[in-house]
């Protein structure tokens, strides 16, 4: 399949379901982010 989040917020509604998370965000906060996912089990 093709797509994922990104398709269905552009479309404004889920069109499947979906077993994961797209995540964003300024590169300076790359490392922290990162940091709060390992210590979150991910």
């Amino acid at each position: 399949m093709r797509g994922g989040w990104a398709i269905d917020f552009l479309l404004g509604k889920v069109t499947r379901p979906h077993d994961d998370i797209d995540l964003i965000t300024w590169i300076q906060n790359r490392e922290q982010l990162e940091c709060a996912l390992a210590e979150a089990g991910y």
